[in-house]
């Protein structure tokens, strides 16, 4: 029903900016079609005690620009979701402290205790960004001129503001046990009007 705002998801994440990068990053944990939470970009995530969640990663795994995905990115990430005002910080009010404890392992130390915190990072706060894209786009990441700092199933590979969004098949994607059976999405969008008048007449 209408353009995305952003593609940062820490400056805002809606359900018109999700609708696009739910095919575009991943997170540390993801939803399945049951509801229950796996392991995704984490290998695995363990509560060793009751204040401290340790995520280890997963081996392989790597962004579009083909760089792999490390405890440094991770760390950077998270820290990134929970920063004050951030659209993601509230699944982070517990969070005492992020740190990097072995080559690919993060450890969370809660304040207190916290049912859904593994769960949550199946959501936003759980996306995991390449920093070296970030950092170079500035204040340009999330529109349309920048590329996305992702490691899903596609990438952005063009927007048009105003008019419409592509999402195209990843080069080289990370999980070659995952088929990627579209090439190409494009995204379009209109008021709401005009969307029940297409719908209504057939031409989408």
């Amino acid at each position: 029903p209408q353009e995305p705002a952003t593609l940062d998801t820490d400056i805002d994440s809606g359900a018109t900016e999700n609708t696009i990068l739910a095919n575009v990053c991943e997170r540390l944990m993801e939803v399945q079609p049951d509801l229950s939470v796996e392991p995704r970009l984490a290998k695995s995530a363990e509560w060793v005690d009751d204040s401290h969640v340790v995520f280890t990663l997963q081996p392989g795994a790597t962004f579009h620009d083909g760089s792999p995905i490390t405890a440094d990115d991770v760390v950077w990430s998270m820290k990134r979701h929970s920063a004050e005002g951030a659209d993601e910080s509230d699944e982070y009010k517990n969070v005492a402290s992020i740190e990097k404890t072995g080559a690919d392992e993060v450890t969370v130390t809660m304040k207190q205790r916290d049912a859904i915190f593994i769960q949550a990072m199946a959501g936003n706060g759980g996306t995991i960004w390449n920093p070296r894209v970030i950092e170079a786009q500035g204040d340009k990441f999330g529109t349309p001129s920048s590329p996305d700092a992702c490691s899903g199933p596609y990438t952005i590979t063009e927007w048009k503001p105003g008019s419409s969004l592509t999402i195209t098949k990843a080069k080289d994607y990370w999980d070659s046990s995952r088929k990627i059976l579209t090439g190409k999405v494009v995204f379009t969008w209109a008021d709401q009007s005009a969307v029940v008048n297409a719908l209504s007449s057939g031409e989408v």
